[in-house]
């Protein structure tokens, strides 16, 4: 079933007056606008003092998911350093923490109690590749952002995801849209066994049939990392597919491209997510050739856009080395939109109207970044919408071309 896609509306926010008890909550200052919903502007808050506010950092550092994730905090702290160079938000700097998840459900849960109850941070930005840590975060109001690619998007008022809500029952048909247009006839899935791999393949399963697109081979035991990848690719001629569309990170579906090349699988499209990164080519030579991938939220790195020169600016200024990065975009939007619902939230910085205040927002684009925007207020979630568009890119002599547009799709419910 379809569902119409949502229409946008222009960002509101309720200013209301607030009297400010204590520095350490305040700020001491008047100027800021906070939310109606905001009752109280009294009391310590963690993290936030009149000259500061404390964010942490999270993601895999070590361990074998690390590679996978680098750039990510760099990126972070890039846009966190430029924000701190035009006088930070309300005359508060941000100070950023980093933590190490490594990738793993129960370090997840250590890192972020210790970010919050150890280092006393006020929000965390994050990778997401387990979802342990989300009722912790949930039962103290802490806001998180990251990709919106666990339930908690969808339905803790708390979780902001930086692209849309999470929608268990509902996804775009983008990516089933754009293999059906090149002609694909049947379409593979394959997934790491991990909630936002596993989810992706699903949702596309969904979005497959929506659209009367086949789904073939779809095995969810992809190993993580470099592996011999002949059997799935044998599987995937075997079993008549002439469409690949793999949500895993970037060296298994390097592993998974080779592997196809050396048996001969001619695919009419194969989307990979995670190769959209030029250091990911330079290593791989032409494993990836004529493969598709497609960008973060952000608009892809090639085009002629104010916006995305900026982004190129300040990463090259502050995080040498990280710009092309997929995970960079990520960490840069998510500090980002931190950084947005501070200024909404104004000076009365609690967790409470903070949440409350971005919650009733919609229309973020990341000032121009990103190609479509982000509402936070009810829709098909209690969170807002799911992201509805991609916007793909080739490799193409061993370079990035992105299609001329984003691709848009519909939403149509998965149950």
């Amino acid at each position: 079933m379809m569902i119409a896609k949502p229409t946008w509306r222009a960002v509101a926010t309720t200013a209301a007056a607030s009297l400010c008890l204590t520095l350490a909550a305040c700020g001491g200052g008047s100027t800021g606008t906070t939310s109606s919903t905001a009752a109280n502007c009294s009391g310590e808050t963690p993290g936030v003092t009149a000259s500061e506010i404390k964010i942490g950092a999270m993601s895999p550092m070590t361990g074998p998911a690390a590679e996978h994730f680098l750039g990510f905090q760099d990126a972070v702290k890039a846009r966190i350093d430029e924000q701190n160079a035009q006088g930070g938000v309300n005359g508060r700097k941000i100070v950023v923490v980093s933590g190490d998840d490594q990738g793993d459900g129960a370090r997840q849960v250590t890192t972020a109690r210790s970010l919050i109850q150890d280092q006393q941070v006020f929000a965390i930005v994050a990778t997401v590749r387990n979802d342990t840590m989300f009722p912790f975060l949930k039962q103290n109001n802490v806001p998180i952002f990251a990709s919106p690619s666990v339930p908690a998007f969808g339905t803790d008022r708390n979780a902001f995801g930086i692209s849309g809500a999470f929608a268990p029952n509902a996804t775009s048909t983008a990516i089933a849209d754009f293999m059906k247009a090149k002609g694909v006839t049947r379409l593979a899935l394959t997934a790491h066994n991990t909630p936002g791999s596993t989810g992706g393949a699903k949702q596309a399963a969904v979005a497959a049939q929506a659209v009367n697109l086949p789904v073939g081979y779809s095995p969810t035991d992809i190993p993580v990392g470099s592996f011999d990848a002949t059997a799935t690719a044998l599987r995937i001629r075997e079993d008549g597919d002439d469409g690949l569309y793999s949500p895993l990170l970037a060296s298994s579906a390097v592993s998974l491209s080779s592997a196809l090349n050396a048996q001969s699988v001619n695919l009419k499209a194969k989307l990979l997510t995670g190769i959209y990164d030029p250091k990911v080519l330079a290593q791989t030579g032409s494993a990836l050739e004529g493969a598709w991938g497609f960008t973060t939220p952000m608009k892809p790195l090639e085009l002629d856009d104010p916006a995305v020169k900026q982004y190129v600016k300040v990463m090259n200024e502050r995080a040498a080395g990280w710009v092309s990065s997929p995970h960079a975009g990520y960490g840069y939007v998510a500090a980002d939109l931190f950084i947005h619902g501070l200024q909404l939230a104004g000076d009365c910085l609690t967790r409470e109207n903070y949440v409350n205040t971005l919650r009733e927002s919609d229309g973020y684009d990341g000032n121009g970044l990103l190609y479509e925007k982000v509402q936070f207020k009810p829709g098909l979630t209690d969170n807002g919408n799911p992201p509805s568009c991609n916007w793909f890119v080739q490799v193409k002599g061993g370079s990035f071309t992105p299609e001329p547009q984003a691709t848009c799709g519909q939403l149509v419910k998965t149950g």
